[in-house]
């Protein structure tokens, strides 16, 4: 539904954010919740191919990509930054103070200083994937120690806080996104295709 909703405790649908200024969303993709209750999510346009998709489901009506912000209150939706042709998976370092947006075009990570008013500074280079092995940057995740763990070419790459990798999980197929889960957060969940 090209549609930021969240299902309430009663079962009830409620719509988050489907438009901008008066247009309506690209197709958002990945989400983050902040400690504050800001909701942040990227929104590229990829998903108006799937399958089905047909008439006003695959008009664009944003002329970028942004990386928008719902506002504590979910009262303002904001952009947060523009510069990413692919904007796809985004996370937080531990203390919230930088925000990281992956590009699955231009394979790279950026980071963005994260101002007390939610807004966030330029963008600037984390990393950039030369690596030949099939795969793109897509999901995205952080752990305690800020390390940071990206879907990549060859399966998952995880990088230290200053960028520099730290290692790579190769895996035989395309790594599509990350979670950590169990009880004690320590097991890595990865989806794939192939």
């Amino acid at each position: 539904g090209r549609t930021v909703f969240r299902q309430e405790h009663d079962g009830a649908w409620k719509t988050l954010a489907d438009k901008y200024e008066g247009k309506k969303l690209n197709t958002p993709n990945d989400i983050v919740v902040t400690s504050d209750g800001a909701i942040w999510f990227t929104d590229p346009p990829g998903g108006m191919y799937n399958v089905g998709m047909v008439g006003p489901d695959v008009q664009r009506y944003l002329e970028s990509q942004p990386v928008f912000r719902i506002s504590p209150d979910g009262k303002k939706l904001s952009i947060v930054t523009e510069d990413t042709v692919y904007p796809n998976g985004l996370c937080f370092s531990p203390d919230e103070k930088v925000l990281y947006v992956n590009c699955s075009r231009e394979r790279v990570i950026r980071a963005y200083d994260v101002n007390p008013d939610g807004s966030c500074g330029p963008g600037r280079l984390f990393y950039k994937y030369t690596h030949p092995d099939h795969g793109n940057p897509d999901g995205l995740k952080c752990d305690v120690e800020g390390n940071v763990y990206c879907t990549g070419p060859g399966g998952v790459w995880v990088h230290k806080p200053d960028g520099s990798v730290l290692l790579r999980l190769k895996l035989k197929g395309h790594a599509t996104n990350i979670g950590f889960g169990d009880d004690d957060w320590r097991s890595l969940y990865i989806t794939m295709i192939g």
